[in-house]
């Protein structure tokens, strides 16, 4: 029930994330980003629990070792995972956009995409981005800002379909 519970919460703090605006204020990205990490953290005492009490105490350690080593891969893999959806979704936008307002990109929409999300202590000393046209630039932030909502529906839903399997197969009493 608490990983059920845990993923609602999660869903919920993505489902705000939809409706930021890049002119929000802080405590608009805080407070779901606070809600998400809420929800995550809810069931990790019980799955640590959980990944120990399946093998003999003596194992305990390496058990744990190894639960919390996949934990932490799994989520550098989905990192990487929506990152990627991320700078793809934004280029396809980004194409998109341009083509409808037949506007020709200085340079491939993907490049673009990925120049988006570096900081500028990342970037080059010549900064490809900044001799893009205006317009090519307001395409590209409005393609961003499509991609991430999408990205985080998609987060909400899953958590919500995943909290319907967590809570529909609980174990029931031992006399059911």
């Amino acid at each position: 029930m608490l990983s059920g519970i845990g993923f609602l919460i999660s869903a919920l703090g993505a489902w705000l994330l939809m409706g930021l605006s890049a002119d929000g204020s802080l405590w608009a990205m805080a407070i779901p980003m606070l809600l998400i990490g809420i929800g995550n953290g809810l069931p990790w005492g019980l799955m640590d629990a959980l990944s120990v009490s399946v093998v003999p105490k003596e194992r305990a350690g390496m058990a744990a070792g190894i639960f919390t080593t996949m934990r932490v891969a799994g989520e550098a893999i989905a990192i990487a995972v929506i990152g990627a959806v991320l700078v793809g979704l934004t280029a396809a936008n980004l194409r998109a956009a341009a083509k409808t307002a037949s506007l020709s990109l200085p340079q491939s929409a993907t490049a673009i995409a990925s120049q988006i999300g570096a900081s500028a202590e990342h970037s080059s000393s010549v900064d490809p981005i900044s001799t893009i046209d205006g317009a090519v630039i307001e395409l590209a932030h409005h393609a961003y800002t499509s991609a991430f909502h999408g990205i985080f529906a998609v987060l909400a839903v899953l958590s919500v379909l995943t909290a319907v399997v967590c809570i529909l197969t609980l174990r029931r009493s031992a006399d059911q």
